[in-house]
């Protein structure tokens, strides 16, 4: 059976003579509705009187990873890192001087 927590008299009042089994509640709605173990909808007043918000609270569980296998017999490899723009992150050095044979000094 659906279970009403009201959190004002008002609305207590108004339950109890739709019928319905009331509890009354204090405090914030909405986080006494995230406390709650189970699924929850949540009517709150909204800005002028004749409008309501409605908000939906659905429990889920989060999903069972089964435990993935350790492979032993895996290579480690090396990655070089690329640079912005396609640029390499080496440093550039000068050109060391071509040395000349020593026949060829002898002209310069």
């Amino acid at each position: 059976m659906t279970q009403w927590v009201c959190f004002d008299e008002a609305g207590a009042d108004a339950a109890r003579a739709a019928g319905a089994d009331v509890r009354q509640g204090s405090g914030n709605p909405l986080m006494a509705a995230l406390r709650e173990p189970g699924n929850s909808i949540v009517i709150l007043p909204g800005a002028n009187p004749q409008e309501l918000a409605i908000v939906s609270i659905t429990k889920r569980e989060a999903p069972k990873r089964a435990a993935t296998p350790v492979v032993e017999s895996v290579k480690p490899f090396s990655r070089t890192a690329t640079g912005f723009l396609g640029l390499t992150d080496e440093p550039e050095f000068a050109d060391e001087v071509e040395k000349k044979p020593w026949w060829k000094r002898w002209n310069s």
